[in-house]
């Protein structure tokens, strides 16, 4: 019927790290023509859902990356906007008017806590009437215990269908004595049983469905830089430098003389300057992507080229216990 139907288009889509979760959603919204679409994202995937959607829906001529906390009206015939989860109570009120038929929640996870400003805006968003598509997308649904999905499942409007609040608390939740739950669970199989059964979460392993994918796999993450400007500084005095070292080798090659030896290295010196400068610009990205990451129970290895940039990294990390 209707209401079964209906059921299936809000779920979460829990695979496994690097098995699609984003080209999944995207070609749920563009088979059931599910747009306008609200993606709301961590800041450090806004420039990677770009990109995924205007390669997988070129059809959408008109996408909307927001930023910033003072909303602007958003222009008539966007097809997707792509938010953050740390501005969307700002522009809560904007994005309800533009009238959004789907709504995709990536790293879903961050709305595991009911207390949270994203969490209340996601949840205000979510029940529109005009919202008939409910996606959420994590590979960590449940960071620390079952009730990190009550706030996700209320999103999706599906907490009913596990028999409410109460029911699922004292079926799935251990109480503690200081009010809240322990971390951990209780009869966690039959919660994932029910939840698949139900058609509300898809959960698939890279062992399971890519045999032939391998362990490793290499991502380009884009991100913005900080200062542009200043990078753009560094790109010109680079050229130039470059530019002139040419110039001295051509002279040299005239005249049958060897080049000047900071000629011969200025392109490798110029590169490594380049390089300096472009990971000083996107430190504060990387980080936030980092964190973001970890907060989602991942394990990390960073690579640095500087010495004090790896410090760097290291100092902001120490409370995770990183070690250099």
């Amino acid at each position: 019927d209707v209401y079964k139907r209906q059921k299936h288009k809000r779920c979460f889509i829990a695979d496994q790290m690097g098995l699609g979760k984003t080209v999944q959603a995207l070609a749920t919204l563009l088979k059931l023509q599910a747009f306008p679409a609200l993606i709301v994202v961590p800041a450090s995937l806004k420039l990677n859902w770009l990109r995924e959607a205007s390669k997988w829906l070129p059809a959408v001529r008109k996408m909307e990356v927001l930023s910033g906390r003072k909303p602007l009206p958003i222009p008539r015939g966007t097809g997707i906007v792509i938010i953050n989860y740390d501005i969307l109570d700002a522009w809560q009120t904007t994005l309800i008017k533009w009238r959004p038929v789907a709504l995709v929640l990536d790293e879903s996870q961050y709305c595991k806590s009911g207390r949270t400003k994203r969490t209340k805006s996601a949840r205000v968003i979510a029940s529109c009437k005009t919202i008939r598509i409910r996606l959420l997308l994590s590979g960590t649904p449940v960071v620390n215990s079952p009730p990190d999905l009550i706030p996700q499942l209320i999103i999706l409007d599906r907490l009913k269908d596990l028999g409410g609040y109460r029911a699922f608390v004292d079926r799935y939740c251990i109480p503690s004595s200081w009010g809240g739950f322990e971390k951990g669970g209780q009869h966690l199989d039959e919660l994932n049983a029910r939840m698949r059964a139900g058609g509300m979460f898809i959960r698939r392993l890279k062992k399971d469905v890519l045999t032939e994918l391998p362990d490793k796999r290499r991502a380009v993450v884009p991100m913005r830089l900080k200062n542009r400007r200043k990078y753009e500084q560094a790109q010109k005095r680079v050229s130039e430098k470059i530019a002139k070292a040419r110039y001295e080798r051509r002279c040299a090659e005239q005249e049958g003389r060897a080049p000047e030896g900071w000629a011969v290295a200025a392109s490798v010196t110029g590169i490594t300057e380049l390089r300096r400068v472009a990971a000083e610009c996107k430190m504060d990205s990387a980080m936030l992507w980092i964190r973001e990451m970890i907060d989602a129970g991942e394990k990390l290895v960073i690579f640095g080229f500087h010495v004090d940039i790896v410090e760097r990294i290291a100092r902001d990390l120490a409370p995770f216990n990183c070690q250099v």
